[in-house]
């Protein structure tokens, strides 16, 4: 009996989505993120069922635009601060749409939550975000 209780144990936990570990808070600062300019992260790292503060724990955090395929050049480090708080300092490459996909290994396990982030400024070669020229406006036709 003991051992089919340890085997069912067993299989909830390796059922598990690890999306649903944990919960993140992430507040950037400054509040608007534009491209290519420092913006500092607080990651706020609870376990989602009992709403713990997770500590000790490593994060990695990988920014991500989904419409382009593509991170960012550098290594994120993230700096665990205490009492469930994570702090990260970069850049995003380019305005639009971005994902931050946050693996978190702590004491409930492993999972993954992921944060989406609107990134502000002008593209490379003073193009915006719509890929007009920031000099021309925007144009719509129908």
């Amino acid at each position: 009996m003991t051992r089919m209780m340890l085997a069912a144990a067993a299989l909830l936990s390796a059922c598990v989505d690890p999306a649903d570990l944990y919960t993140v808070h992430a507040t950037p600062d400054p509040t608007e993120v534009i491209a290519r300019e420092d913006v500092t992260y607080d990651f706020h790292v609870h376990t989602s069922d009992d709403h713990e503060v997770v500590e000790g724990a490593t994060l990695t955090v990988t920014p991500w635009m989904p419409a382009h395929g593509h991170g960012i050049d550098d290594e994120v480090v993230v700096v665990e601060l205490g009492e469930g708080h994570y702090e990260a300092t970069f850049q995003f490459s380019m305005p639009g749409e971005w994902e931050l996909q946050i693996d978190i290994d702590g004491d409930a396990g492993v999972g993954e939550v992921v944060v989406t982030q609107t990134v502000g400024g002008e593209m490379m070669g003073g193009m915006d975000d719509t890929g007009m020229d920031s000099g021309m406006g925007h144009m719509s036709g129908h």
